[in-house]
């Protein structure tokens, strides 16, 4: 047996599931809130929240939690496939400096359409509460970070091997 040195660390924080919130302002949309719910191996640990009246707060404490993803190479998940394209926009609006090259995120709303049959109420994906539901997760009293988390674990193990 090849001995490389690796040991898992069940201190270091191994997954990001990152809620957004947005209201549309005529043709754009503002970020308003977003919730980061981290997890070490097996178990969700901290959780991270902002929701203010002026989103350059907002962008600036959200760029803050995915550079520190980005350094710990912790993969991001979130649920809609408009949601990190939108924070990029809204970026470079606010012409707030970030480097988000090489980060991985990964879009559960997308996985759900590529490699999931889903009950008709449920086609068009449209909210993780929805989703939670269609797959027997207890909502109540549950984040949306943490119900984004809950999917996630529970896909996982069903996907094809490099899907993720």
């Amino acid at each position: 047996m090849i001995d490389d040195g690796y040991e898992q660390n069940d201190e270091q924080e191994t997954l990001c599931c990152l809620a957004l919130g947005f209201k549309q302002q005529n043709e754009t949309y503002e970020l308003t809130s977003w919730e980061a719910s981290f997890s070490y191996p097996n178990k969700k640990i901290r959780k991270l929240s902002c929701a203010a009246s002026i989103e350059k707060y907002c962008l600036t404490g959200l760029t803050h939690e995915l550079l520190y993803c980005k350094t710990l190479e912790v993969p991001v998940v979130t649920y809609r496939i408009t949601d990190i394209p939108a924070v990029r926009l809204r970026l470079l609006f606010h012409h707030i400096p970030v480097n988000l090259h090489g980060m991985n995120f990964i879009c559960l709303q997308q996985i759900l359409k590529d490699y999931f049959v889903l009950p008709r109420r449920s086609h068009n994906y449209a909210s993780i509460t929805d989703m939670a539901e269609t797959m027997n997760i207890n909502a109540t009293d549950a984040t949306s970070s943490e119900l984004l988390y809950e999917l996630y674990v529970r896909t996982l193990p069903l996907l094809p091997t490099r899907v993720i």
